[in-house]
């Protein structure tokens, strides 16, 4: 994706210390790491995503309006026009976070909805951490975002 380098998720992270960790052991303390009872679990398949993330992260950088179809978890489309502010990662989906000039409101867009993202050249009216200042405010105290789409 666009020269990003990508992190190994924590699953795979931890086969590969375990593995690396094996290997220099004694056969006696290898043995005892066999038959450890902490297992680490397959990794899931990411979400194929329609879109670049390199699209999004230029217009959360440039603090430009995005106009973007998106795909709903009812299989609903939409066309909305956001102000991309800052995107979260999390071990099944990649999140855009935005106002939505449509809501008139901050929504959560899962990145692998996205079916087009088109940079609009237009910079939103607010800058970003304002937005951001504004987005944590809005989701409380605890900072826990809902889904709204």
């Amino acid at each position: 994706m666009g020269g990003e380098t990508r992190r190994p998720t924590p699953g795979v992270s931890c086969r590969g210390c375990l593995t690396k960790i094996a290997a220099v052991l004694p056969r006696g303390l290898r043995q005892d790491l066999e038959a450890s009872t902490l297992l680490v679990g397959p990794k899931k398949p990411e979400p194929k995503e329609a879109i670049d993330a390199a699209v999004l992260r230029r217009a959360i950088r440039s603090e430009c309006k995005l106009r973007i179809t998106y795909t709903n978890v009812q299989g609903a489309n939409s066309r909305r026009v956001v102000w991309p502010f800052a995107m979260g990662y999390f071990e099944e989906a990649r999140v855009l976070a935005a106002w939505c000039e449509t809501r008139k409101d901050f929504r959560h867009f899962r990145t692998d909805r996205i079916l087009e993202a088109a940079e609009l050249g237009e910079r939103y009216p607010r800058h970003r951490q304002v937005l951001l200042r504004e987005w944590r405010s809005a989701m409380g105290a605890t900072g826990q975002a809902t889904a709204r789409n």
